[in-house]
């Protein structure tokens, strides 16, 4: 967030500043019938909320909404006529989603509205209703919580405790205490993606504590919270222009809860669309030789789902791996030429990457099966049963040593001829393992290769 201060500007440019400081009214405020459109935001940059002062600009400009919401405010007596009787006229209520804590008690709570009133001399939240079991349940509370007390001016300070209580029979007892204190500490500009405003920013701590009684439980549910607001209030816009929530529980850090302001309707923002892409760790492979695919597709994993598809098909997907997951991993059980498609969707669109005879398969019982591969092609290959390490590479004699993936060996053989060499590894774990054949002259790295043994 860029905070620039507006008089140090007007000093550099030899001018008074245009900005002065406002005051908001009951007709700054939300009335019955208003419908109040803002749009939510996670800010990825790094913004100071807390600074304040006189006289700033405060820019959120490069904010990009999430979603979006509307508040309609309605009054109370239009949404259930005995909750208008019971609240009294003049009151509006908006629906929102805050809930008691009656989950766990398998308790059909629906319908939950917040109650306002506001006159020339404060705005207050008068309690609440929800519909329990298709009945009306109203809240109202014995001390009112003044929302803001008007009008509201830079370096008002005000506080207000608030509370009620209901109960449902004998069974349920709810009580609600909490304390308000809001702070004038600011005046200037702000800038978001809705426009630019002269406002005053109030910061309001709210400290709740909710209590339900069960006559089956010996102790109280307690839920306590604090939540701290830094809104920026502007004249005829009803809903703070911005704000920024933060929550506590029971004196804990706080948990950054999001922004929101003050908005027009945006169509909402589509995901990318995809763009498979795949590779694979070998190309040539054995019977059975683990073969790791890589996913470059874009935008994510997190946002895209997969397909893999392989033809022909014969093919086992190995250590929990399958056709939907995001880089398998695959041993093939026939010999051949293999094609491979990936297809990645996601909620915008789709895309598919083929990559026509891209993985060949040689069978090292009959290594001239396949065209084009030489008789004394080296290789290397766990028997079907997983006791015998078969190394077959003519001419060469040398040593060879197996490591785990984590780079630990866990076999090595003494200087022995390549050719139809056998080396029992029954005693390894099931797993996937590399092997290395060096030379006996040279030390160099004759092979290597992935195995999996079953």
């Amino acid at each position: 967030m860029k905070l620039v201060s507006l008089s140090a500007i007007a000093l550099m440019l030899g001018v008074c500043s245009l900005h002065a400081q406002i005051t908001i009214t009951q007709a700054d405020l939300p009335a019955t019938n208003d419908t109040l459109r803002y749009s939510a935001a996670v800010p990825l940059n790094g913004y100071d909320f807390q600074q304040t002062g006189e006289n700033l600009h405060w820019d959120f400009s490069d904010l990009n909404f999430q979603t979006q919401g509307l508040e309609n405010y309605r009054s109370v007596s239009s949404i259930n006529f005995l909750m208008g009787l019971f609240f009294g006229s003049g009151t509006m209520a908006i629906k929102i989603t805050d809930m008691l804590p009656l989950d766990d008690f398998d308790m059909e709570v629906e319908d939950f509205y917040a109650v306002f009133h506001k006159n020339a001399q404060q705005y207050t939240q008068d309690g609440f209703f929800f519909i329990f079991s298709g009945l009306p349940i109203p809240l109202k509370y014995n001390q009112k919580d003044f929302v803001y007390q008007l009008p509201l001016n830079f370096s008002d300070n005000d506080s207000t405790a608030f509370s009620g209580n209901l109960s449902l029979g004998d069974t349920i007892h709810f009580e609600r205490k909490g304390y308000r204190i809001n702070q004038v500490d600011g005046w200037g500009t702000v800038e978001t993606p809705y426009g630019e405003f002269d406002c005053l920013r109030v910061k309001t701590t709210l400290y709740e504590s909710d209590s339900l009684f069960w006559a089956s439980l010996p102790e109280p549910i307690v839920l306590k919270r604090t939540t701290i607001q830094y809104k920026w209030l502007a004249k005829n816009e009803k809903l703070p222009v911005m704000e920024a929530n933060y929550l506590q529980f029971d004196g804990e850090n706080e948990i950054f809860l999001g922004v929101r302001y003050r908005d027009i309707y945006r169509k909402p923002q589509q995901t990318e669309a995809p763009l498979a892409s795949f590779t694979a760790d070998i190309t040539e492979a054995e019977i059975n030789e683990a073969v790791t695919f890589s996913n470059l597709s874009t935008p994510g994993h997190d946002v895209n789902t997969y397909q893999w598809t392989f033809d022909p098909d014969h093919v086992e997907f190995l250590f929990q791996t399958g056709s939907t997951s995001p880089e398998p991993i695959v041993g093939f059980t026939q010999p051949g030429i293999y094609s491979v498609t990936l297809s990645a969707h996601n909620e915008t669109a789709s895309d598919t990457h083929h990559k026509p005879g891209y993985i060949t398969v040689s069978d090292i019982d009959d290594p001239v099966s396949i065209a084009g591969l030489s008789a004394k092609k080296p290789s290397a290959y766990v028997s079907p049963d997983g006791s015998q390490l078969i190394i077959n590479y003519p001419d060469q004699s040398g040593w060879a040593n197996i490591t785990d993936m984590h780079g630990r060996e866990v076999y090595a053989t003494g200087n022995v001829s390549f050719d139809t060499f056998q080396a029992d590894i029954s005693a390894l774990s099931s797993g996937v393992y590399i092997v290395t054949l060096f030379s006996g002259q040279s030390s160099a790295v004759l092979l290597q290769r992935k195995i999996v043994k079953p």
